[in-house]
């Protein structure tokens, strides 16, 4: 699945990667009427007001104290004959997501994704993967991708079971004298606006230890204030922004990352071993997407939700320490992928061309084969774009798609 990674805004967003997303997921999203449990569960997830009350899923659970609310964050599911977001212009659903949720209490938005992905190669990844969405660092941070703007502190965290900082942004005029990209208060205080996770070596991801995860999947969590008048904004020191910033670091000491079995085809364990790789993954259950099955035409790609048990997805994060790929780096993995794929006992089955719509801005093209294993089915997709601006790019996705 091509990642949008992170998160899709209007009240927050964490998150994403620009590839083959077939969802992604949101926090700022209606949900559905409250739970009449103290337990939220699985699927569907219903939303909760929390008295000292336990938020799970089968992805993570967390106690949430007297005061705040939690709701199920949600994510964009896209439908329609297309096989991703950048050559194509889909409709979506919403619908909840397992993996994070939205914590409030007034202004204040705490959001835990516990399935983290980021789209930039950068270790740790980019302060905008995490920020950008956030109406108070938007508020602030009036171009991204930027540096934070301020000063930071950091006080520690106990996080999953693990040591680790939060690290909380203030801004003032004093901070910011040379920063064109940063809006200051003007009313000569300095404002809190927002605060994060990290962990001993920095970054805004924080990786699972896990073999069966990519080495770039992790959780984040963050904490921003839904408002967009700087001077509005908590002053540093203030009583309530003392309490809410204790309350996050209270909650997160109760979080448990739960880490449920997994689809994991044999094939995508050899791939992953492809020299000088690295691969973005991402796991799904009923996946809703429109992948290619050993039928379809480039006008029917219709697997559909309800015939989807599980997915694996994979993406060419970076080649040879590179994140933009020239058309033999992806040549080259294509015919390695393949090469494995038919060692393990997959059969082509299908191949389907497609082209981004007109209007689209993109001069897009994506070659999908598909190969076929029993129950199982994988889309192949070499993907080439080129901007308006101009300039080419090459990615390659790959969808393990495990069939009911």
């Amino acid at each position: 699945m091509k990642k949008l990674l992170f998160l899709l805004l209007a009240i927050f967003l964490l998150a994403a990667g620009c590839g083959k997303p077939s969802s992604t997921a949101q926090n700022n999203q209606p949900t559905p009427a409250a739970s009449p449990t103290p337990t939220v569960t699985p699927s569907p997830i219903p939303s909760i007001t929390s008295n000292g009350k336990i938020f799970e899923t089968d992805y993570f659970k967390v106690t949430i104290p007297e005061g705040w609310t939690a709701k199920a964050a949600n994510r964009k599911v896209y439908t329609g004959n297309c096989n991703n977001v950048l050559n194509c212009r889909p409709t979506y659903t919403n619908e909840p997501d397992r993996a994070s949720v939205n914590i409030t209490k007034g202004n204040f938005i705490l959001f835990i994704n516990s399935r983290a992905g980021q789209a930039s190669g950068v270790m740790g990844g980019r302060f905008s993967e995490i920020a950008s969405g956030a109406p108070s660092v938007d508020a602030i941070v009036t171009e991204q991708p930027s540096q934070e703007c301020g000063e930071s502190e950091k006080t520690p965290a106990i996080v999953n079971n693990e040591n680790n900082f939060r690290v909380d942004l203030y801004d003032s005029s004093v901070n910011n004298a040379n920063a064109v990209w940063c809006k200051s208060p003007t009313n000569g205080k300095t404002v809190w606006y927002f605060s994060y996770i990290t962990g001993s070596e920095g970054g805004y991801f924080n990786y699972f230890n896990v073999p069966e995860y990519s080495p770039g999947t992790g959780w984040a969590v963050t904490m921003a204030y839904n408002g967009k008048t700087v001077n509005s904004f908590p002053e540093k020191g203030n009583g309530v922004l003392i309490q809410a910033l204790s309350d996050m670091t209270d909650m997160l000491k109760t979080l448990t990352i739960k880490f449920p079995v997994v689809y994991a085809p044999e094939a995508a364990k050899s791939i992953k071993n492809i020299g000088n790789t690295y691969w973005s993954v991402s796991y799904e259950e009923g996946l809703n997407s429109n992948f290619v099955s050993c039928t379809d035409t480039a006008n029917t790609s219709n697997i559909k939700k309800d015939s989807i048990k599980s997915s694996y997805n994979m993406e060419t994060g970076s080649v040879d320490g590179k994140v933009s790929f020239t058309e033999t780096d992806v040549t080259s993995r294509l015919e390695a992928t393949v090469s494995i794929l038919s060692k393990n006992g997959w059969s082509k089955c299908n191949s389907v061309t497609k082209h981004n719509p007109p209007g689209s801005g993109l001069q897009t093209t994506d070659v999908i084969d598909v190969y076929k294993l029993g129950n199982e089915v994988v889309n192949v997709d070499s993907n080439s774009f080129k901007a308006v601006s101009g300039g080419m790019n090459y990615n390659l996705f790959l969808t393990f798609i495990k069939l009911k």
